[in-house]
């Protein structure tokens, strides 16, 4: 089912942010976003937390890909 990175910019995508929008989100930067997307950081608990809440995210999907997409 991909990387995480994959699965966030699948989620980042189907919620029509950019990258900029979902680094706003984060309280990070568009580059922060880019770095987890490409694989060179993971999504820590913080930012995870953020997706289920705000978004309904299924973080199991997220996480390990498994599960729906939207709780």
């Amino acid at each position: 089912m991909g990387t995480q990175g994959e699965r966030l910019q699948k989620v980042r995508k189907t919620l029509q942010l950019s990258q900029e929008q979902l680094g706003k989100v984060f309280n990070t930067s568009k580059q922060f976003v880019s770095k987890i997307e490409n694989n060179g950081v993971l999504l820590n608990n913080q930012k995870l937390e953020i997706l289920v809440r705000d978004y309904n995210i299924n973080a199991n999907y997220i996480l390990a890909g498994k599960g729906k997409v939207f709780l």
